[in-house]
């Protein structure tokens, strides 16, 4: 797959068209010093930007919530993927009982990037050792609501079958290799924040702003979670002869959550630390089951059945954990872990299936700022020049009964970027 190389390509021009864009103008000739103005073209652009960025910052009490100074963020990533799966299925097998199928990835190094402005996004990585897996991401929102959809395809996932209602076999786990499962997880969330006038959910995730003070707020979740778990047949123990004849599980979901995140930052937005979680009802699945095919069929389709829950509604939930560190208005550090959980059990025509996928990613981000500042539109198009950004009051070294304040020093807390300065 040669796709990603075209996307590295418009990355890189669109990161050079960026730095184009930020330098300033030369100063016109003579002794004046003084800027050109700006072309009736470029104008355009920066009342579109200008636009946006007050949309953005609607209603948003700038105290604890800013935007950086420059609109576009290019990122490159370093993420590890996991995924612990558990396929069961019982009563199918005779005196066999349940069969286990476990599946876990194997370490791969994922290499990719990310290109946003403001708070639409769009990222893509790829295992660059052995192709076992690429993520595709795209999100867009506003600071009191988003969007996000990630689409993500692992094979290197190694498998092992158990037979725990066996006595002689309950403790023997037969390792079938890491070329036999194959699996895809598709996303999409829907968020509201309601608490958007001081907490910034896009802070966190995306660093599409800059969090100024501690804040923290209710969330509500919608999502769709869909999963493709497709079995091989190429090891020495067929694996759909001894699922009873499984040759593919397809899950769809749709569940409602409530949670909450917190943003903390203990040095005015320099280093952000977020965490957030949310419980979720599955109040719709549907499951599909495939068989193999007999042989006068074979080539054409696998056979698939229908299967709902159990229960008409289910639990389940997701987690999320990330820090940022702004360096300086250009160039920032983030690093993030976010963990889903998706399961149903199910009546099949021969007994029962079940299945429970645990999936998580983390990742290292080091991501530079480009494009126009917001100081140069203002200035474009007369308006006033005053920062978005409203001052903090400054902290008073004593406590109301008089005690001394524990201040860190100014050597050590300015060697962090303030995004007030």
């Amino acid at each position: 797959m040669r796709s990603w190389r075209w996307i590295l390509i418009l990355c890189l021009v669109l990161l050079a068209g960026g730095v184009a864009q930020a330098k300033p103008k030369n100063a016109s000739a003579g002794t004046t010093g003084e800027q050109k103005e700006e072309s009736d073209f470029m104008k355009f652009f920066f009342r579109i930007g200008h636009w946006v960025d007050n949309y953005c910052i609607k209603d948003v009490d700038t105290a604890y919530i800013t935007l950086p100074e420059h609109p576009w963020r290019v990122a490159f990533t370093n993420s590890e993927v996991g995924i612990h799966s558990t396929f069961e299925v019982s009563g199918a097998n005779g005196d066999i009982g349940r069969v286990q199928l476990s599946s876990v990835t194997t370490p791969s190094i994922d290499l990719g990037f990310n290109i946003g402005l403001r708070t639409l996004g769009f990222g893509y990585s790829w295992d660059a050792l052995h192709s076992y897996a690429h993520k595709m991401n795209l999100s867009l929102g506003g600071q009191a609501w988003g969007v996000e959809f990630m689409r993500q395809t692992s094979m290197n996932i190694r498998s092992t079958l158990s037979l725990p209602d066996v006595p002689e076999l309950k403790d023997v786990r037969l390792d079938l290799g890491k070329d036999e499962v194959w699996m895809t997880n598709t996303n999409v969330t829907a968020w509201y924040v309601f608490n958007a006038r001081h907490y910034s959910h896009n802070a966190a995730i995306k660093q599409a702003y800059i969090q100024r003070r501690t804040a923290g707020s209710l969330l509500l979740n919608l999502s769709y979670l869909n999963t493709d778990i497709s079995f091989g047949h190429d090891t020495t123990l067929n694996i759909p002869a001894v699922l009873d004849g499984v040759r593919k599980v397809v899950t769809h979901q749709v569940a409602v959550g409530v949670g909450y995140g917190i943003n903390y930052t203990p040095n005015n937005g320099k280093v952000l630390i977020h965490a957030s979680a949310a419980a979720q009802a599955v109040f719709y699945s549907i499951n599909y089951i495939s068989y193999e095919a007999p042989d006068s069929l074979r080539g054409f389709a696998y056979p698939s059945y229908a299967i709902k829950p159990t229960t008409p509604i289910h639990f389940t939930g997701t987690m999320r954990a990330a820090v940022s560190w702004e360096i300086n208005k250009w160039v920032h550090l983030s690093g993030g872990l976010k963990v889903d959980n998706i399961r149903f059990r199910a009546k099949t025509d021969n007994g029962t299936a079940y299945m429970q996928n645990w999936n998580w990613q983390a990742n290292l981000a080091v991501g530079v700022r480009l494009g126009v500042g917001r100081d140069r539109v203002n200035r474009a198009l007369g308006l006033e020049t005053k920062p978005v950004v409203a001052e903090l009051p400054a902290s008073p070294e004593q406590t109301a009964d008089g005690k001394k304040r524990f201040v860190l020093p100014t050597w050590v807390t300015d060697y962090f970027f303030s995004p007030a300065q």
